[in-house]
């Protein structure tokens, strides 16, 4: 039944109610702006993040459809925003994709501390909103590359992080964009590849991480390079690939450290190799696969990075390869678990919350409508938005009392 009131002006004071069952006391997170008239609660699950908590971590929220967002999102998802467990710090974050008709969303959220039961907000429907984005900080600044491998264009894919250091193709299509482990990948025909210029890579004897997806149809072809910086001389490359047995390698050049596990074909795999200055580290699946010293100190030199192949475009890649990232620190086990985790089965590593866009009134300050410290939320209810009047004659005693000529529909 829709009801509407005509309230009359505050000389009368006149009093509304809604409905007078008591509610007890609400613990709601305060709502980010009353411009946006939804939101939904994410909580990271217990057992899902290892040996956390993990300061700027991008946290993959990747839902396959959600009709929330299709009917009430923009089209773009320009609107679509997320904050931490206040409801109202915003965080950082970037769509790697958003399908308005079935509200398919690919995002990564910047989390300043991500743990077991961490909670976060996502906001979305308003209509008037600008793009909500803010791509660069998202990934912090020990992240040196980050390519999420969807076309930029044809030619060329982009590089997320502030170094912009966008990777070009070896010509349109080649390789070819197709479905990856999270949204879209590259597909190599072992006679193509993807190259950048950077200086930023971590040269000398520094600390890095390199880790991607990768899902090959015959992991035993041979040498099989995934990404490779430096020259082809004694310790002086920097290459992570397959061996010809399917294990993991990673190569200094005369200077290898190759894992125990063969892969399978067809598969996908998240494979990471992390080096701190001393030790090196080879990780397949989010689990430590072999590690060892270098035999010798690295001294890793060159400026061009190329995914394929190596960076001598001796040796190429059949198959897919998603989400390659270069860091210039050697990430903890903790943290490459926690990344296969939350990439791996999204679904599992958190919950979704349902859509709320309740605001209750708990007259908390005054009797005033139209003061947020009233409301459970600490905003102001607004288009969109359900308000709830409880009883609260056993409580605070104030009820909503509302000046001017008003009109309030339920």
């Amino acid at each position: 039944m829709r009801r509407k009131y005509l309230l009359l002006p505050n000389f009368y004071a006149v009093i509304f109610f809604l409905f007078f069952s008591f509610v007890s006391e609400v613990f709601a997170a305060d709502w980010y702006n009353s411009s946006w008239s939804f939101r939904k609660k994410i909580t990271v699950q217990s057992g899902q993040v290892s040996s956390g908590p993990h300061t700027d971590f991008p946290m993959l929220v990747n839902l396959a459809s959600d009709a929330q967002l299709a009917a009430n999102a923009q089209a773009d998802g320009d609107d679509i925003l997320f904050t931490k467990s206040d409801g109202t710090t915003k965080l950082d974050h970037e769509i790697e994709s958003y399908t308005a008709g079935t509200g398919a969303l690919v995002a990564w959220v910047e989390v300043n501390s991500i743990d077991n039961g961490t909670v976060i907000y996502m906001y979305y429907g308003n209509s008037g909103a600008g793009n909500q984005e803010n791509v660069t900080d998202t990934w912090n600044g020990n992240y040196v590359n980050v390519w999420h491998k969807k076309d930029l264009t044809t030619s060329s894919i982009k590089d997320s992080t502030i170094n912009g250091n966008n990777g070009d193709k070896a010509a349109a299509n080649e390789p070819i964009e197709a479905d990856g482990k999270i949204g879209k990948a590259q597909s190599y025909s072992g006679s193509n590849y993807i190259s950048l210029s950077s200086a930023n890579l971590p040269v000398g004897n520094s600390s890095f991480t390199s880790s991607a997806w990768i899902n090959l149809p015959n992991v035993n072809y041979g040498f099989s390079p995934i990404v490779c910086w430096g020259a082809q001389a004694n310790n002086q490359a920097n290459w992570t690939a397959l061996v010809s047995s399917g294990k993991l390698t990673h190569v200094f050049y005369s200077n290898d450290l190759t894992g125990d596990t063969a892969l399978s074909n067809n598969t996908w795999y998240y494979v990471a190799v992390t080096y701190d200055g001393t030790t090196r580290k080879l990780y397949l699946n989010g689990s430590e696969d072999k590690s060892a010293d270098p035999s010798s100190t690295p001294a890793v030199n060159g400026t061009t990075l190329v995914m394929g192949m190596d960076s001598a475009f001796d040796w190429a890649l059949t198959g897919k390869s998603d989400e390659v990232r270069v860091s210039d620190i050697a990430r903890s086990a903790g943290w490459i678990a926690t990344e296969y985790n939350n990439q791996y089965a999204p679904g599992s590593f958190y919950s979704l919350g349902s859509n709320e866009n309740t605001f209750t009134w708990t007259g908390a300050s005054s009797t005033d409508w139209n003061t947020a410290a009233n409301w459970d939320v600490n905003a102001v209810p607004g288009a969109g938005h359900t308000a709830v009047i409880p009883d609260v004659s056993g409580g605070s005693n104030r009820f909503p009392v509302l000046g001017g000529a008003t009109t309030v529909t339920n």
